[in-house]
């Protein structure tokens, strides 16, 4: 596909078979975490929203994978290792070679959900 993807599924078919895997369960543990999430898709990544807000965008990288936006009160809440993964710039990146911790993706996602039903409607 020579096309930039506008969907989950062609981002999807972009990636690797173990690429795809990993994106799939970021997914599926920030959905896990926020029943209420919806699935949608932002600045080329599938992006998962709450109450029309956006709540996390994930991605695949060549050498890591992503969730944005992650706020350093949010890498706090969540307990975020410092040395263990990189989190900066609103940003909280896992090297491809080391095991994904969805249950932090989880517990991020839920910090960031708290955040958006805090604010005033």
């Amino acid at each position: 596909m020579t096309d930039k993807p506008t969907t989950t599924a062609q981002y999807l078919d972009t990636l690797s078979t173990g690429q795809r895997t990993v994106v799939e369960q970021l997914i599926a543990a920030v959905r896990e975490a926020v029943p209420a999430a919806e699935e949608g898709f932002s600045y080329g990544m599938p992006l998962l929203t709450l109450d029309g807000q956006p709540l996390v965008w994930v991605a695949a990288w060549k050498r890591h994978y992503s969730i944005y936006p992650v706020t350093s009160a949010q890498a706090s809440q969540a307990a975020v290792p410092g040395d263990e993964y990189e989190a900066e710039k609103g940003t909280l990146r896992f090297a491809s070679n080391t095991v994904v911790p969805f249950g932090l993706v989880a517990r991020v996602a839920q910090a960031r959900a708290a955040e958006i039903d805090a604010r005033p409607q």
